[in-house]
């Protein structure tokens, strides 16, 4: 019902898709499942533009209000008592646990004492097996389709800014403008050449720059160890390189300008309590929105 509320609301998959971080071409699925599901059509779908039908305009109508109800609902039983308690299972992609989770998560710990909490690290996306966990976390949209009544939510973007040590740059050439990378040794991300042009924006500028750099390596922890060690500069997400153990001799460089942000996505399963789920996820909102601000 979510889902269509939300379609409806925008009269765009690809609008809608970006509010719930799920591909349209998953939406659409849904959306056709649920119109199978009732024996009516609910929207009339063009290249350009969807448009609720008499019987979409009903259900929309009704369902908004249900769904807004819902949401009442959830807020009064979380105020009746803030502090959760159980078992929470949280997935997410390696990198991001070792970076961003691990700097932050003592704060969420305190604030639930009576939570146990686990955390499973995978090199896989994390909501490919999303009925093992309560959360799932993944870096980008959610693509597959999720298990009904699962909650999936766009938690935040990811911002990506450059880093090196003090170190480094005291032995370097200066480094004023993104050109001047080329001057520099930058710890990039693999070999192939279509991995290694950092795009980067300041406000309205961009500025597309070819790097290259004596270490490569995917691992985005090991492209801040290698940073704090004086070997170049690395291109980190703002939030992990404060975390990361090894980025404490970091400096943001190129000060405004970032590369492109990436999306944080989060599936809550339905098989435990949503409510943890959900105050889980919106406390990682919250922590997202703080660290853009830094």
């Amino acid at each position: 019902m979510a889902v269509f509320v939300e379609v409806a609301r925008a009269r765009s998959l690809t609008e809608a898709g970006k509010t719930l971080c799920v591909a349209p071409s998953t939406l659409s699925r849904r959306l056709t499942a649920i119109e199978s599901a009732m024996g009516v059509r609910l929207l009339q779908r063009s290249t350009r533009r969807i448009q609720l039908t008499e019987a979409g305009a009903d259900y929309f109508a009704r369902s908004e209000a249900l769904t807004l109800d819902a949401l009442r609902l959830h807020d009064a039983f979380r105020a009746v008592d803030q502090q959760l308690s159980g078992r929470l299972v949280v997935a997410t992609p390696a990198e991001c646990g070792l970076g961003f989770l691990t700097g932050t998560i003592s704060e969420f710990i305190q604030r639930h004492p009576k939570l146990e909490l686990e955390l499973n690290l995978s090199a896989r996306h994390a909501t490919d097996e999303p009925s093992r966990h309560d959360v799932a976390l993944q870096l980008g949209p959610v693509d597959a389709t999720p298990p009904t009544g699962a909650l999936v939510r766009a938690v935040g973007t990811v911002q990506w800014r450059l880093y090196a040590s003090e170190r480094y740059l005291a032995k370097s050439a200066p480094l004023l403008v993104p050109s001047d990378l080329c001057a520099h040794n930058c710890i990039v991300e693999g070999r192939d050449p279509g991995l290694n042009v950092w795009q980067l924006q300041h406000n309205d500028l961009r500025a597309s720059v070819q790097v290259r750099g004596t270490l490569a390596t995917n691992s985005v922890s090991l492209r801040a160890r290698f940073a704090s060690e004086d070997f170049g500069i690395a291109a980190l997400p703002a939030h992990m390189a404060a975390g990361l153990p090894a980025a404490g001799a970091l400096v943001p460089v190129l000060c405004g300008w970032e590369l492109p942000p990436m999306a944080l996505s989060a599936v809550v399963s339905e098989k435990s309590s949503l409510r943890k789920g959900r105050v889980f996820v919106e406390w990682l909102e919250s922590r997202l929105r703080r660290s853009a601000t830094v």
